[in-house]
């Protein structure tokens, strides 16, 4: 601790429709001194102008824009910034190896790099980090006595996209101190609020155009699978089925979601339609899972901006048979009374930012 208080970072989440940042003050018990959203209403009417996607790279011209207008509206003068890459922009894998020290598993990855990664590790930022382990098995499906391998998530991305988001940063005055993806950040919050040791949790960060799908087993990412479907897609089907612009479904996604009644069936089965592909693939997930370990995923978290649609946590429970919640942090955060309903609210979109904040306590 400094002379002038706890050293305060900042976290930055970009997303397909909004960008979320947060600042820690990073002392013994981590609080949020700041944070705020900024949303591209645009992406409602034009789903092109969504801020990057699969099929739509970022414009770190524009999005400089909207950070430039984020940090105004919180009064944020700058500082060092831990920023993410989503899931679709990369490249992201589960490596199995005998055990290995980590100067042994690094050559190893790096002597086999095409075999996971369609780039040269010249061309690409990659990181990977511990993932637990698993007993092996032998032909004939019996377990090899004390056999065991080590398990390792391997996550990278071009360089040239890391040059983008330096860029972006750049061009509004922050100091750029890390890059990692996503699904590191959302690991790093949910290892840090809460008890991982025996539990398998199933993440769900589904964002308007985008939903990643991360299995936490005993504390380590062991899938992460990213599909192009998100909350976008139930306000383009609200839209579509009941004739009304993007900015009215997105009010009835809001206010009605999964909610069933006589007089709302018509929304209810527009938002369930809109949600199937999502469920379809995290059903071969869970089977993936299943198959590759042996055991069964016991719990559904969601975050992102969708985990607000009412009625997702019932209809998840529903869906896959296990506990569904929307992700909160508990009392992990120093935060001031008057400020606990409005951050309850907004905790789920923030998770991934808060995420990436908390790399600076590393």
């Amino acid at each position: 601790m400094s002379f002038f208080g706890p050293k305060k970072v900042l976290g930055l989440d970009i997303g397909t429709s909004s960008i979320k940042i947060v600042e820690l003050a990073l002392g013994k018990q981590p609080q949020i001194t700041n944070y705020g959203v900024i949303e591209n209403v645009n992406h409602l009417t034009q789903p092109s102008k969504s801020l990057q996607s699969s099929a739509h790279a970022m414009g770190p011209e524009n999005i400089s824009d909207l950070l430039k207008q984020l940090l105004v509206k919180t009064g944020i003068r700058g500082g060092d910034v831990y920023i993410t890459y989503p899931i679709f922009s990369s490249f992201a894998t589960l490596l199995e190896f005998p055990a290995l020290s980590p100067e042994e598993v690094e050559r190893t990855i790096s002597y086999s790099f095409r075999q996971y990664v369609p780039l040269t590790p010249e061309e690409t930022a990659y990181e990977w980090v511990e993932a637990g382990e698993k007993k092996v098995t032998q032909p004939g499906g019996a377990e090899g006595e004390g056999a065991m391998k080590k398990l390792f998530f391997l996550t990278a991305i071009s360089k040239k996209i890391v040059a983008n988001y330096t860029t972006v940063v750049q061009r509004v005055g922050l100091g750029l101190k890390g890059i990692e993806s996503e699904t590191l950040s959302v690991l790093r919050i949910i290892r840090a609020t809460s008890s991982l040791e025996g539990r398998v949790v199933a993440v769900f960060d589904i964002g308007a155009y985008a939903t990643n799908i991360i299995v936490i087993r005993n504390g380590y990412v062991v899938v992460n699978r990213g599909l192009d479907s998100g909350g976008g897609d139930i306000t383009r089907s609200i839209a579509r089925g009941l004739g009304v612009d993007g900015s009215h479904a997105e009010d009835i996604k809001k206010h009605q979601g999964l909610t069933y009644t006589a007089e709302q069936a018509a929304v209810y089965q527009l938002v369930y339609f809109a949600l199937d592909s999502i469920l379809e693939e995290a059903k071969r997930v869970f089977g993936m899972y299943r198959t590759k370990f042996d055991e069964s995923i016991s719990e559904v978290v969601i975050v992102g901006g969708s985990s607000s649609l009412k009625g997702i946590e019932g209809y998840f429970s529903e869906k896959f048979g296990i506990t569904t919640t929307v992700y909160t942090p508990g009392h992990y955060f120093g935060v001031k009374p008057e400020g606990v309903v409005a951050l309850e609210r907004a905790f789920p979109q923030l998770a991934v930012a808060m995420g990436a904040a908390l790399k600076g306590k590393e």
